[in-house]
């Protein structure tokens, strides 16, 4: 059995080092998360609030709702310019996908297409 804390590090590793190619200073927040309250970005260093989740599947809903959690924990402890969330979401045996919202929309793009896109906010 995996243990889902390691799995969880072991990705959000992989989306720093894959979001390095386009933003060097990306890189995990090691620990940020340990009182639970989530005060800071699973990884930093780039011009958005990049939260990580890796899971065995995720309905839409679920991922509107992580959306929804990472944008207030955001605007509830971020003391620097507002920044635009992106959800980074691995199902088993999946790609990467890249989620920010729009309103009541969910936009989503495969990380790799993402990251080629060389997007800033």
């Amino acid at each position: 059995m995996i243990n889902s804390r390691n799995k969880g590090a072991r990705f959000e590793r992989e989306v720093a080092k894959a979001f390095r190619a386009v933003w060097p200073e990306a890189r995990r927040r090691g620990g940020a998360q340990a009182d639970g309250k989530g005060h800071e970005p699973d990884v930093d260093g780039t011009p958005f609030w990049v939260e990580c989740k890796r899971t065995r599947n995720a309905t839409r809903g679920q991922r509107m709702r992580w959306l929804q959690e990472a944008e207030a924990a955001r605007d509830k402890h971020a003391t620097e310019w507002r920044r635009e969330v992106l959800l980074v979401v691995r199902e088993d045996r999946g790609p990467a996908t890249v989620h920010k919202s729009a309103g009541v929309w969910l936009h989503t793009a495969l990380m790799t297409e993402f990251l080629a896109l060389n997007w800033n906010p």
